[in-house]
């Protein structure tokens, strides 16, 4: 009889809020960047020296940086410039939900991410799948600069071997962002992503819709696009001992003549 092999250790990964360690990690994620009439999804490297070290927050457009990293509230600050963690619940590690307002050649844009601490290349499995919940934000716009946003739950099932990720976000709440009234009946209470593929440590696609009651609504107009983009954070061990990402979250934008929806996501 063979003796038993001891578990395979988990990978060391750093919490990308309130580590006492001094190490360094890099960062990934992904945002929307938006200006009137204007969005985009773009891709957000970085870097974070933990316990109180420099962290630096680059998405292609406006780098920021903040010599002592977040505070107790999970902010960070520099030349009035405030980055803000969104972290629902505190539930999540090595990942979360962002915020931040800037201006660029004097354009004002205001910018929703996600960003932790990258799960690196040699830890993404090749094989197996695994399933992924948590927590969504999201907005609709029309082009009357009315619309409804609010909460939703977020549900991915991650193929490793196809290289594919399903993911569908089921609203919860929805609200007039002026007045805050609750809406009854909103135009839409699903969001699908699916076929979305597997690239490093990350993943892409352009597979974005609308559901209300099981089918297919176009609320975007003519022209719509979309862009999805999300990444795999930390390490975890699953029920079968296999080490997988601990945490998957990013960023979606569906845009139209008639209006958009911005979409931010995360689960382990």
């Amino acid at each position: 009889m063979e003796p038993e092999q001891p578990p395979i250790s988990i990978p060391n990964y750093e919490p990308l809020f309130g580590s006492d360690a001094t190490s360094l990690s890099p960062l990934s994620g992904s945002v929307v960047t938006a200006r009137q009439n204007a969005a985009q999804v773009r891709g957000v490297t970085g870097r974070l020296r933990h316990g109180g070290g420099k962290l630096v927050v680059d998405d292609g457009l406006f780098k920021f940086a903040d010599n002592d990293g977040f505070n107790a509230n999970g902010e960070a600050e520099n030349e009035g410039v405030v980055l803000r963690l969104v972290n629902p619940g505190g539930r999540y590690d090595h990942a979360s939900l962002y915020s931040m307002q800037y201006s660029v050649d004097g354009q004002a844009y205001s910018a929703v991410g996600a960003i932790g601490v990258a799960t690196r290349i040699e830890d993404m499995p090749m094989t197996g799948t695994a399933r992924y919940t948590g927590d969504a934000v999201y907005a609709y716009t029309n082009q009357a600069g009315t619309g409804f946003g609010g909460l939703g739950t977020y549900d991915a099932r991650v193929d490793f071997a196809g290289g594919t990720v399903d993911s569908v976000v089921t609203v919860s709440t929805a609200q007039n962002p002026f007045t805050r009234a609750d809406v009854a009946n909103p135009e839409f209470d699903r969001i699908d992503m699916r076929g979305l593929e597997i690239d490093g440590t990350a993943y892409f696609g352009t597979n974005m819709q609308l559901v209300s009651d099981n089918s297919v609504v176009q609320l975007t107009g003519a022209n719509t696009t979309a862009q999805v983009e999300g990444h795999f954070y930390g390490a975890a061990r699953d029920s079968t001992g296999r080490i997988i990402p601990d945490e998957i979250a990013g960023e979606a934008l569906l845009q139209g003549d008639e209006g958009n929806v911005i979409l931010s996501f995360i689960g382990d």
